[in-house]
C-alpha cells in the first residue's frame, strides 16, 4: 500500500538508527522470505504448466496468485533489503533510471496482493457452483478462466495506475528518495480517499465475497451428508473431494486475511485516527505488519504442496526429471553414448539368435561338439572379425532387419534428432521413448 512509503520516509527521523545485530537479523529474515517465495511460486507455476491432470480451472487460478507473489519476492524484498543498509529514506537510483525503478517498484508490489485477492474471489465462485450446483455446467471453464485472469491483471493495474503519477524521486541534499505526492492537480487529502476507496474495493467487498460464498459452501456440504442412505459411491467420493478442497482452501484465505488485513486496519488508523502522525513505536509495528503482508507471499506455495497431494507428487516428478536431466542425459563425465544406445542402432534378441543360427549351421547342427572342433570353428571366425570390421566401416556390410524394427528404429531417430536440436524437452524425448517401447499387453 502506499502508506508503507510514507512510513520509510518517516522512520529514520523518528526512531534512531537500528543496530549491526537487527540489521543482520532483518536481512536473514527478509533473505529467507524471498529464497523460500521465490523457489515455492516457481514450483507451484512449474507443476500446474507441466502436468497436464493439475490443469484445472482452481489450480489456473492458484498458479496466478503465485506469478502475482513473485512480484513481492523480486521487487519489494529486494528494495527492503537495500534500504535496511543504506537507509529508508535512500533511493539508491538517480535519473532516469531511478524515476521509472521508483514507480515501478512500488506499483508492481502492490498490484501482487490485488491479484490475490481477486482470484480467491474467482476460485470462491467456481468452488460455489461446484460444490452448490453440481450437475450444471460450469461458468468458469478453462477458456473463461483464461480470460477472467487477464481481466483481474488489468483491474490491478488500472487501480494502481495513480502511482505512474504520484510516485516521484525527490532529491533532498545530496540524497535521492522515492515519495509520493498528489499535487499540483489534487488535493491534499486524495491520498486518504484513495486508500478508503482501494480498501473497501480491494479488501473489504471481496474479502465479504468470499466469506459469504464459503459460508454457503459449508452449509451446503453439512447438508449433504455423505453417510445418508441411498447416496452412491461416486456421490461420496465427490462429496468427499470437495471437502477436502475446500478445507485447503479456507486455509489459504485465512492466511491471506491474517496476513493483509493487519497492516490494511493500521493503515485505516493511520490516516484517519493519527491524522498521520507517527512515533518510533508505531513506525515499527508498521515495519512489522508490512513483513507479515511480504510473508503471505512465502507461505502459499508451501500450504499447497503440504496439503495437496497432487503437488507433491508434481513436484517429486519435476525433481526426478531434473535428476535424471543434469546426471545422465546432460552429464559431460557420462554422457549417454556410455551407458545407452544413444543416437545409436538398437541391436534385439533377433540379432544375437541370428549369430546363433549362423554358428550352429557352420557347426552342421551338432549338439555336444568336441572341443577341439569348437576351437577350430571359433578360430575361423575370429580370423573373419578384421574383415567385417573394414567392411563395416566402408558401409559394405547390412544387417538384414524386419521392416517393424526398421520403422521403431526409425522413430527413434525422430525423437533424438528432435531432442538434440532443442525441439523436444527431456520429459517429451523419455516419454516418446516410453510409448515406442511400452511392454505389449495381451
Amino acid at each position: 500500500m502506499e502508506y508503507q512509503n510514507y512510513t520509510n520516509s518517516t522512520s529514520e527521523r523518528i526512531c534512531p538508527q537500528a543496530s549491526t545485530l537487527v540489521k543482520c537479523i532483518k536481512t536473514v529474515a527478509y533473505s529467507s522470505l524471498m529464497l523460500t517465495s521465490l523457489l515455492g511460486n516457481l514450483a507451484v507455476i512449474a507443476i500446474v504448466s507441466k502436468n497436464k491432470m493439475m490443469r484445472t480451472t482452481t489450480n489456473y487460478l492458484i498458479a496466478n496468485m503465485a506469478a502475482s507473489d513473485l512480484l513481492i519476492s523480486a521487487f519489494a524484498v529486494p528494495r527492503e533489503l537495500a534500504q535496511i543498509f543504506a537507509g529508508s529514506e535512500i533511493w539508491l537510483l538517480d535519473g532516469l533510471a531511478g524515476s521509472i525503478s521508483c514507480k515501478l517498484v512500488y506499483f508492481l508490489q502492490d498490484i501482487s496482493t490485488a491479484v490475490s485477492i481477486q482470484s480467491l474471489v474467482a476460485i470462491a465462485v467456481d468452488r460455489y457452483q461446484g460444490v452448490v450446483f453440481p450437475f450444471r455446467p460450469p461458468v468458469i471453464t478453462s477458456k473463461v478462466c483464461k480470460v477472467i485472469i487477464v481481466v483481474i491483471w488489468m483491474v490491478a493495474m488500472g487501480l494502481h495506475g495513480t502511482y505512474f503519477y504520484t510516485a516521484r524521486l525527490v532529491k533532498t541534499g545530496q540524497k535521492w528518495s522515492c515519495t509520493f505526492c498528489w499535487a499540483p492537480k489534487f488535493e491534499e487529502h486524495t491520498q486518504e480517499r484513495y486508500f478508503l476507496f482501494v480498501s473497501i474495493f480491494l479488501i473489504f467487498f471481496p474479502l465479504i465475497v468470499i466469506l459469504t460464498l464459503y459460508a454457503l459452501i459449508v452449509i451446503e456440504l453439512k447438508k449433504k451428508d455423505p453417510t445418508e442412505n441411498g447416496t452412491s459411491r461416486i456421490r461420496r467420493q465427490r462429496q468427499k473431494e470437495n471437502r477436502a478442497i475446500v478445507n485447503k482452501i479456507l486455509i489459504i484465505v485465512f492466511l491471506f486475511i491474517l496476513c493483509i488485513f493487519p497492516i490494511t486496519i493500521l493503515g485505516l488508523v493511520h490516516y484517519f485516527l493519527w491524522d498521520g502522525r507517527d512515533t518510533c513505536a508505531t513506525t515499527k509495528l508498521f515495519t512489522a505488519m508490512k513483513f507479515l503482508l511480504y510473508l503471505n507471499a512465502s507461505l502459499n506455495p508451501w500450504v499447497y504442496l503440504i496439503l495437496n497431494e497432487r503437488y507433491r507428487k508434481g513436484l517429486k516428478s519435476l525433481k526426478s526429471l531434473h535428476l535424471i536431466g543434469e546426471a545422465w542425459i546432460n552429464s559431460r563425465i557420462w554422457p549417454p553414448k556410455c551407458w545407452s544406445v544413444f543416437m545409436l542402432s538398437v541391436r534385439t534378441n533377433n540379432d544375437i539368435e541370428g549369430w546363433h543360427h549362423v554358428r550352429n549351421r557352420r557347426a552342421a547342427g551338432l549338439c555336444g561338439l568336441p572341443f577341439y572342433l569348437l576351437v577350430s570353428l571359433l578360430n575361423n571366425e575370429a580370423r573373419l572379425v578384421s574383415l567385417q570390421i573394414r567392411l563395416v566401416s566402408e558401409r559394405k556390410l547390412k544387417r538384414i532387419q524386419r521392416a517393424a524394427y526398421r520403422q521403431l528404429q526409425s522413430r527413434l531417430f525422430e525423437l533424438w534428432d528432435a531432442f538434440n536440436k532443442r525441439e523436444k524437452s527431456l520429459k517429451q524425448l523419455l516419454k516418446g521413448c516410453a510409448n515406442i517401447n511400452r511392454p505389449v499387453i495381451v
